[in-house]
């Protein structure tokens, strides 16, 4: 009788474990094993700002907490699509301009990743409209 107990329980406890994880059943109640296949809120409110006379793309951070980093992205006049920006610190929420100023000829672009891999919605474009420089905290456009 102790050797049918001890089967008993060691079922009983291959079925909790299954439980609990998902194994073999579509009932996931604390969502363990599940990928997260959610994608993060795009980025909002993209705007030039100057900080120390230098350029600087700045926006918000997507709202979700497991938001990793930000990618950058560029559509020069005459290109066909768009193309990654080299931004060496895509981790915060701003992009230096390179060569210090901005161009009328760029429209820029940024989405959030979230731990995943998942890649946000793009944030709404922007394009400056005034390719010279301003003073700190001035807006190059109109």
């Amino acid at each position: 009788m102790k050797f049918s107990r001890s089967i008993m329980l060691s079922i009983a406890g291959i079925a909790m474990l299954t439980a609990l994880t998902g194994c073999g059943s579509n009932n996931n109640p604390l969502g363990l094993g599940q990928t997260d296949t959610t994608p993060p809120p795009a980025p909002s409110n993209l705007e030039i700002r100057y900080a120390v006379g230098q350029p600087v793309l700045i926006w918000d951070a997507s709202a979700a907490p497991d938001v990793v980093g930000y990618q950058v992205e560029v559509l020069t006049a005459g290109d066909a699509d768009y193309v990654q920006a080299s931004d060496p610190n895509a981790e915060d929420t701003a992009y230096l301009l390179p060569g210090g100023q901005v161009s009328s000829q760029e429209t820029y672009r940024v989405r959030a990743v979230d731990a995943a891999g998942n890649w946000s919605a793009f944030s709404s474009t922007l394009t400056p409209h005034d390719a010279g420089g301003g003073p700190e905290g001035a807006l190059p456009w109109e």
